[in-house]
C-alpha cells in the first residue's frame, strides 16, 4: 500500500511527456508494472530519467492517422524522417524514430518492449507506421541513452509502442479528411473487438482490422511548390538544363546554351538557371511533374490471447500483419550524354554534354512499393515467491517489393545514339524511338528477426528507504537481411540511375546478458545501476553500464540525473552492402572560386557519388549524461527541466561529400587525400557527368558528435464551473550540435543550422465541459541559418524565419448515451506555408519536418459497445 503524497513522480501523462508530482492523501493500492527504461517492475511508474507517455486519449486528440505523425508531433523527436515526401519513395508512407534529431537508428523502437525488424530498404531504422495505431495503447519514449537495459540502437532513446492488454467489447471508428484546397482525401476505417476478463473468465481474446488510404498531391497543386523557380520568394532558379528542348555544356567555352531557340514562353535565348550557369538554357521545371505526397494506401490485421495457467502463469500470445502499398510519380528520365570534339555528329566541334529529357506520359518514371511487416510473440510470466519472472520468444518479419517504369537502361541508349537514331543535334529524339530503350526494375528486400529472452526481478534485501530491487536477464537474438535490386539496378546498367546496393543473404546473432538493480537508501534517496554485455558474431562484443540517481529534496521537488554508455553497431548493410551510387548534394565551393563565382552565389548541386560498405567497422560508441528535476509547487501546477549530454566517437558515416569538397588535403586511408575521390575538369570544375560517379565516399568510423540539449515542460491543470481546463507547453533547445566529420577536422557546431532547429515547442490549451470538449495546439519550428555545414556560413547567409501552425480539435461523446462520438480536427487551421530552404536535398525545398499540404479537415466518429 502506497499513499500518493509518498510518491515524488507518479504516472508521466499527456503529450508532452510532464510528470505528475501528485497530492492526494488517500492510500491507494496499485498494480506493479514495468516501464521503458528498467526493466524492475515497481509501483512507482517515474523513475530517474525523463520519460514521456502519450496516452491513447492524448493519441485520439492529436487526430493522427499513423504512429510516425503522433511522435512528429512532440518536441524531443526533432529530425525525424517521413516517408510521405514523394522525392524519397522507397520509403513507402515508413516513418523513423529519432529522439532529439539523432539519426533514425540511434533511436530503439520497440513493441511491448521487444524489437521489431529494422525497414528493408537502407536497414537502419525501424518503420513505426509498420505497427497499426487501433491496437497501440500508449507510447512511451525514453529520452536518454538506454544501451545498459537494450543494446545497440538505443544511443539517444527508446521508443516502446505498448498495446492494448485484456481488451473487452467492440470498437468500430471511420475517418474521413481532404485539405482546404479539396485533395488529399484520407479515408480509414477500423474494427476490434475482445471478449474475457482475466480476473473473473482467466482468459482474453481480441483482434481486429484497420484500413486506410491517402491520395496523392502533386507539387503544382501548391502555389509554394508549383515551380522550381523559387525567384518570387527571394530565392534562386532551381529549373534544370535536362529539358524537352535539349540543351549542351561547351567544355572548353565553359558554357551552357540551347542547341535550338527555346519555345514560349520561355525566351529563345533561353533562361539562366542555379544549375547550368554560366550560359543560359530551355529550362524543364521539375515540380511540374513530381508529388508532394505519394498516393497510400494500407490494411492491416491484429490478434491478442492471453490466458491464466495454474501456478500463478499467464500465457500471452499476440500477432499483427501489415501491408502498404504506394504509388509515386517521378520526374520523367533526365539524359546527360558526353560527346568528343572529333565525333562527326558534334556540330560544335568541341567536347561537349547535352542534356535532354522527353515528357511523353510514356517515359514517366513510376515506383510501385509494396511493403509488408508483421511479428508474433509469445510470453510465459509468473510470480515464485517475491520474483516476477517471463520467457518471450517471437519472430518479426519486414519484405519490400518495388517495381518501378521509365528507366532506359545504357547499352540500349547508347547504341542508339552510336547508330544516330537518337541525335539531338537534328532533332531525332522521337519517344517511339525512345520507349523502347527502357526497363521497369524491379526489386525486393526482406529483413527478419528472431528472438528468446529471459527475465528475473523481485526485491533483494530491506533498505532504509524500501526494499532493494533488482532484475536479471538474458537472450538471444538473431537478425537477417537481403536487398536484391534488378540486375539492371545492381550492375548500374540504367542511364543516370543509382547503382543500388545488393546485400546477398546476411545475418548475425547477437546474445546479451544484463543486471540491474535499484537501491533505496533513504526514504527520499534512490540509486539504480544497471550493466549489459553483448556479444556480436560478426564485430565482437561490448559492455555498457548506467547509474542514476533520484533524490526528493521535499515532497514538491524531485532531482534526478543518470551517466551511462551506449553503443550502436553497424548495419548489416554498412558492413556488407556492394557499391551503391546516388546523386547527394553539396556546394563546390573550390569550383565557384575557380569559376570566378562570388563565395555567396556558390549553390548546392547533385554530384553523382559511389559510396562503399566496409567490413571492418566496429560500433559507434556513446556517452550520455542527463540532470533534471521535476517541481510541483501548488496542486495541478508541474513544471519539468531535463538537461541531456550525448557524446558518440567512431560514428560510422560514409565520408561526407562537403567534407571531402571542402578538404581536398584529408588524408584518407587506402585512397591517399580527398582530392583523389573527385574527378575534375581542367578548368577545376566537376564533371558533368552522370554515368561514371563524380566523387567516391567510402564508409568508415570516421565521425564524433556531441549534443547539449535542454527539454522543459509546463502544465497546469484548473476546474472551474463544471470546465476542465488544461494548459500546457513544452520546449526542446538545442544547444549545441557539434560535429567532427572525420578525424583531425576539428568540432563544428551545426546548432542553427539546416536540419538542426535549435528549438522546438508545443503550446496547447483544452477544456472539457461534459460531453463536449475542445483544444489548441500551437507547434512551433525555429528558424535557421540555410546552409547544412558550418563551413559555408558567412555574414550574407540568409536566415530561414521560424514556422509556428496552428491545429484545433472540437469532440463530443454523448451519441447514444456516450457510446458514440465524433471528433473534428483542423490541422494547420491558419494555412500556414513552410519557409523554403536552399540547402535541403528536395526540388520543392521543403524541410522533412515541415508539410505543404496546408490546412487539413479531418472527421472521425467512433462507436464504443
Amino acid at each position: 500500500m502506497f499513499k500518493y503524497s509518498k510518491l515524488a513522480v507518479a504516472a508521466l501523462v499527456t503529450l508532452g511527456g510532464t510528470a505528475a508530482i501528485a497530492q492526494s492523501s488517500q492510500p491507494q493500492s496499485l498494480e506493479r508494472v514495468e516501464v521503458t527504461g528498467s526493466s524492475i517492475k515497481r509501483i512507482q511508474k517515474e523513475g530517474a530519467t525523463p520519460i514521456q507517455v502519450v496516452s491513447r486519449a492524448d493519441i485520439e486528440k492529436a487526430g493522427v492517422a499513423n504512429i510516425g505523425e503522433l511522435l512528429n508531433a512532440l518536441p524531443g523527436m526533432a529530425g525525424a524522417e517521413d516517408g510521405t515526401f514523394s522525392l524519397q519513395p522507397t520509403l513507402s508512407g515508413s516513418q523513423g524514430a529519432a529522439v532529439h534529431g539523432f539519426a533514425n537508428g540511434d533511436t530503439l523502437v520497440l513493441l511491448n518492449g521487444k524489437r521489431l525488424p529494422r525497414y528493408p530498404v537502407g536497414g537502419d531504422f525501424v518503420d513505426v507506421n509498420s505497427v497499426p495505431l487501433a491496437i497501440v495503447e500508449r507510447v512511451e519514449v525514453l529520452r536518454d541513452g538506454a544501451s545498459a537495459l537494450y543494446g545497440s540502437d538505443a544511443v539517444a532513446g527508446v521508443v516502446n509502442l505498448i498495446t492494448k492488454r485484456d481488451f473487452k467489447g467492440l470498437t468500430m471508428s471511420a475517418t474521413m479528411g481532404k485539405s482546404s484546397r479539396n485533395d488529399g482525401d484520407k479515408q480509414k476505417l477500423s474494427f476490434s473487438a475482445g471478449t474475457g476478463d482475466m480476473g473473473s473468465d482467466g482468459y482474453n481474446v481480441a483482434f481486429g482490422v484497420e484500413v486506410d488510404s491517402t491520395d496523392g498531391i502533386f507539387n503544382r497543386d501548391r502555389p509554394l511548390t508549383a515551380s522550381a523557380d523559387l525567384r518570387p520568394y527571394g530565392l534562386g532558379d532551381d529549373r534544370l538544363p535536362t529539358s524537352p528542348e535539349p540543351n549542351v555544356y561547351l567544355w572548353d567555352q565553359d558554357l551552357y546554351r540551347p542547341i535550338s531557340p527555346c519555345k514560349a514562353p520561355l525566351p529563345a535565348d533561353g533562361v539562366a538557371v542555379e544549375s547550368a550557369s554560366p550560359g543560359k538554357v530551355c529550362a524543364f521545371d521539375p515540380n511540374s511533374t513530381t508529388m508532394l505526397q505519394p498516393n497510400l494506401k494500407s490494411r492491416a490485421y491484429f490478434v491478442a490471447g492471453s490466458v491464466q495457467l495454474p501456478a500463478d502463469m499467464t500465457l500471452r500470445l499476440e500477432a499483427f500483419d501489415k501491408f502498404k502499398e504506394s504509388g509515386n510519380f517521378l520526374n520523367p528520365q533526365p539524359i546527360t550524354n558526353n560527346v568528343s570534339a572529333s565525333d562527326p555528329a558534334n556540330p560544335y566541334k568541341e567536347d561537349l554534354t547535352w542534356f535532354f529529357r522527353s515528357t511523353d506520359p510514356r517515359l514517366f518514371r513510376q515506383k510501385n512499393i509494396e511493403v509488408g511487416a508483421r511479428r508474433f510473440m509469445a510470453t510465459l510470466d509468473g510470480t515464485f515467491d517475491k520474483y516476477d519472472w517471463s520467457v518471450t520468444a517471437g519472430q518479426g518479419k519486414s519484405n519490400y517489393r518495388e517495381e518501378g517504369s521509365g528507366y532506359f537502361i545504357n547499352s540500349l541508349f547508347t547504341a542508339a545514339v552510336r547508330n544516330g537514331v537518337i541525335n539531338p543535334f537534328t532533332g531525332k529524339l522521337n519517344p517511339n524511338d525512345l520507349v523502347p530503350l527502357t526497363a521497369a526494375p524491379v526489386r525486393t528486400a526482406f529483413t527478419k528477426a528472431d528472438f528468446l529472452d529471459a527475465k528475473l526481478s523481485g526485491s533483494l534485501f530491506s533498505m532504509a528507504g524500501g526494499d532493494a530491487m533488482f532484475a536479471v536477464g538474458l537472450g538471444h537474438y538473431k537478425e537477417a537481411y537481403s536487398n536484391y535490386p534488378d540486375a539492371l539496378q545492381r550492375d548500374g546498367l540504367l542511364r543516370g540511375d543509382p547503382k543500388l546496393a545488393i546485400v546477398d543473404g546476411k545475418s548475425r546473432t547477437v546474445k546479451h546478458v544484463f543486471t540491474e538493480g535499484i537501491f533505496p537508501v533513504l526514504k527520499n534517496l534512490e540509486l539504480g545501476l544497471a550493466v549489459r554485455h553483448d556479444k556480436y558474431s560478426d564485430v565482437g562484443g561490448t559492455t555498457n553500464p548506467k547509474a542514476s540517481v533520484r533524490f526528493e529534496a521535499m515532497p514538491e521537488l524531485v532531482l534526478r540525473a543518470s551517466v551511462g554508455t551506449g553503443f550502436r553497431a553497424p548495419t548489416l548493410e554498412d558492413l556488407y552492402a556492394s557499391d551503391v551510387t546516388g546523386f547527394p548534394q553539396a556546394i563546390d565551393y573550390a569550383g565557384c572560386a575557380a569559376a570566378g563565382t562570388p563565395r555567396a552565389n556558390c549553390r548546392a548541386k547533385q554530384i553523382f557519388t559511389n559510396t562503399k560498405s566496409n567490413p571492418n567497422l566496429k560500433p559507434e560508441e556513446t556517452k550520455s549524461m542527463t540532470f533534471g528535476l521535476a517541481f510541483s509547487p501548488v496542486k495541478d501546477l508541474l513544471a519539468t527541466l531535463d538537461y541531456i549530454n550525448l557524446e558518440k566517437e567512431d560514428a560510422i558515416a560514409a565520408l561526407d561529400i562537403q567534407t571531402i569538397l571542402d578538404n581536398p588535403n584529408l588524408p584518407v586511408a587506402g585512397y591517399g587525400t580527398a582530392k583523389d575521390l573527385v574527378r575534375r575538369l581542367p578548368n577545376g570544375q566537376l564533371v558533368p557527368d552522370s554515368t561514371v560517379p563524380v566523387i567516391i565516399a567510402p564508409t568508415a568510423n570516421v565521425a564524433a558528435i556531441k549534443t547539449q540539449l535542454v527539454d522543459f515542460g509546463l502544465r497546469y491543470d484548473l476546474k472551474f464551473s463544471g470546465v476542465k481546463i488544461r494548459l500546457e507547453n513544452n520546449h526542446t533547445r538545442l544547444l549545441k550540435r557539434d560535429r567532427e566529420p572525420a578525424p583531425g577536422l576539428g568540432l563544428s557546431d551545426y546548432a542553427g543550422l539546416a536540419g538542426f532547429a535549435k528549438y522546438r515547442n508545443v503550446f496547447s490549451a483544452s477544456a472539457e465541459m461534459g460531453a463536449f470538449s475542445a483544444g489548441a495546439y500551437l507547434r512551433s519550428i525555429d528558424g535557421f541559418l540555410d546552409v547544412d555545414t558550418p563551413s559555408a556560413v558567412d555574414p550574407t547567409t540568409p536566415k530561414i524565419k521560424a514556422w509556428h501552425t496552428l491545429d484545433l480539435v472540437f469532440g463530443y461523446k454523448g451519441i447514444l448515451g456516450k457510446k458514440g462520438s465524433v471528433d473534428l480536427l483542423i490541422k494547420n487551421a491558419t494555412d500556414k506555408m513552410p519557409p523554403l530552404s536552399t540547402a535541403l536535398n528536395t526540388s520543392n525545398k521543403i524541410d522533412f519536418n515541415h508539410s505543404a499540404v496546408g490546412r487539413y479537415y479531418q472527421v472521425t466518429t467512433k462507436w464504443e459497445f
